[in-house]
């Protein structure tokens, strides 16, 4: 239940529940919008 990005799936899963826990976490929040950046640039980059 780590809001740390770790893996792909990871990612994912910061975006759905890490996104409100990470307002919460400053430090969480940087790596969660970082994760976040690259979930939706992975379309590209894979």
């Amino acid at each position: 239940m780590n809001c740390i990005y770790r893996k792909r799936s990871v990612t994912f899963r910061c975006i759905s529940k890490c996104n409100h826990m990470c307002q919460l976490y400053n430090y969480h929040t940087r790596i969660c919008s970082w994760a976040i950046r690259i979930y939706r640039g992975s379309k590209k980059a894979s």
